[in-house]
């Protein structure tokens, strides 16, 4: 026996129903939000870095020109002979103006082939020097004069004056020995100069007077001053920027361990950083190195934005990676966490969640009333209403006024055919249809066999008094059907049929 199927009332099923739309379309909605939102977080990002990248290559060119400019400002005051290398006094003040004229540079200096040094160096803001290492080359010995001076409009004060014991040989540094084996000017990475271990980039080229060897010029600028600029980038709200070279090397970089690696004169791999004390670098070489193979076989300039990169806590990252138009082959990485872009729009998702929610709440009840108005309450009351049709009990049914076009037809067909049952009370006992419709029994011909008490009644008289009263028999006959009527369905009877004149 197969189990009854299980129903569910109008007012449960309508609310199911709003309550299942509204949920839907409110999820549909923040889905859409959702996904949007990341896309646009990732377009953001990846033009965020591309100005950054653009950014710290324009400083660079600059810092390139600069270099170059003050190089060749420098050469040609020695070719024309305004000054010669030697001229103690007006090397100083030329040295000494060309770095106060250009702000990104630290050093301007000259190397001579025996060894002896002369530079001017731009400690900071308010503090240059003049460095020059004399060597005595009977005793093999250097000794470094440092004269100090505090920049000031006009002339620079002089401050003071030092003498101190030198081993630095201007023919062991780097930067003179690339100039020395090179036809042109030539970028180096070095570690500083004497009394001072800054790493710095060197722009140097040798100096010829009358066919003559002279020495070399080197412009430098310290790469701490490049990692003070990048402090200065707006890099997301938490993100960092670094620049390295080729051999994986950190260049510049605002994390504050690269400063002081920078003051000991070392020069940091971004493949061995300590995660703890550089998290945001940690995730540029984890990144770098999950996407070698794209990296590999890029060779344009053109930034490339990695693929979002998921940290070992979980945290997502946005990691670009920009090659620079810089001879020493530097590359530029940017490494912004998905919050930084993510906060205001989890914010705003919260928040609009929240809207949703109370929204969804709202739409669902005025949704459960307005059906409930329109549908649930209407439908029972017609339901209600057949069922008095169904019980034979027509005196009972009542109009249904709807707004709703069709259920008030429903509800005026319902009470047409109410109409047309209650003259078939005329014919047929109420209680004998109410017993056939409540027991489910078919009227059909045949039958049974069954005791029956049967009546037949008569009017005496009643054809004398109709040829006397003619049409004014009809009352008078009413008046008798009727209580014979109703008196015989008091007892449950049935009428079978009226006969007569």
């Amino acid at each position: 026996m197969r189990a009854p199927r299980r129903r569910v009332a109008l007012r449960t099923a309508l609310t199911l129903f709003v309550l299942l739309s509204v949920v839907s379309t409110a999820l549909l909605i923040h889905l859409s939000w959702s996904f949007t939102a990341h896309k646009n977080v990732v377009d953001v990002a990846g033009q965020l870095n591309g100005q950054i990248a653009d950014s710290i290559g324009g400083k660079l060119g600059d810092i390139q020109r600069n270099a170059q400019a003050t190089h060749e400002a420098v050469r040609s005051i020695f070719i024309q002979g305004a000054i010669t290398p030697q001229d103690e006094g007006k090397r100083e003040f030329i040295f000494l103006a060309l770095l106060q004229a250009q702000p990104e540079l630290s050093w301007i200096a000259f190397g001579w082939p025996t060894g002896e040094f002369f530079g001017a160096e731009k400690v900071s803001e308010d503090l240059v020097q003049m460095v020059e290492v004399v060597w005595n080359p009977l005793l093999h010995q250097a000794k470094r004069r440092t004269d100090r001076y505090q920049p000031e409009p006009g002339e620079p004060r002089f401050i003071d004056r030092s003498f101190d014991p030198s081993t630095y040989n201007v023919q062991d540094q780097k930067w003179y020995r690339e100039a020395m084996h090179s036809d042109s000017t030539v970028w180096t990475q070095t570690t500083g100069f004497p009394g001072r271990q800054q790493p710095g980039i060197n722009f140097s080229g040798k100096l010829f007077l009358y066919g003559r060897f002279i020495g070399v010029i080197d412009v430098t600028i310290e790469l701490g001053r490049l990692s003070r600029f990048l402090a200065g980038l707006h890099v997301g709200q938490t993100g960092t920027v670094a620049i390295i070279d080729s051999a994986g090397n950190i260049i510049a970089s605002p994390d504050p361990a690269q400063r002081e690696a920078e003051e000991a004169g070392k020069m940091r791999r971004l493949d061995a950083v300590d995660p703890k004390q550089s998290p945001l670098l940690a995730v540029a070489a984890g990144a770098l190195a999950a996407n070698g193979a794209l990296l590999s076989a890029h060779k344009s300039t053109t930034p490339v934005p990695l693929p979002p990169y998921r940290a070992a806590d979980g945290a997502v990252y946005f990691v670009t990676f920009s090659p620079v138009d810089f001879p020493l082959g530097w590359k530029i990485v940017t490494v912004i966490p998905e919050k930084d872009f993510l906060a205001n729009i989890d914010r705003n998702t919260e928040r609009l969640l929240w809207l949703l929610a109370a929204f969804t709440v709202a739409m669902i009840l005025a949704a459960i009333l307005l059906a409930d108005w329109l549908l649930g309450r209407p439908l029972i009351r017609i339901a209600r209403e057949l069922r008095h049709i169904e019980g034979f009990r027509l005196d009972r049914i009542s109009r249904v006024a709807s707004p709703l076009r069709e259920l008030d037809d429903l509800s005026a067909a319902m009470m047409q055919m109410a109409q047309g049952l209650t003259s078939f009370q005329k014919y047929l006992p109420t209680e004998l249809v109410r017993t056939l419709v409540s027991q489910g029994i078919e009227a059909k011909p045949g039958g049974h066999q069954q005791s029956l008490t049967v009546l037949f009644a008569d009017l005496a008289g009643f054809t004398s008094l109709s040829e006397r009263l003619g049409a004014d028999v009809v009352p008078l006959l009413t008046r008798y059907l009727s209580g014979a009527s109703d008196a015989i369905a008091r007892e449950s009877g049935t009428i079978d049929k009226f006969i007569g004149d």
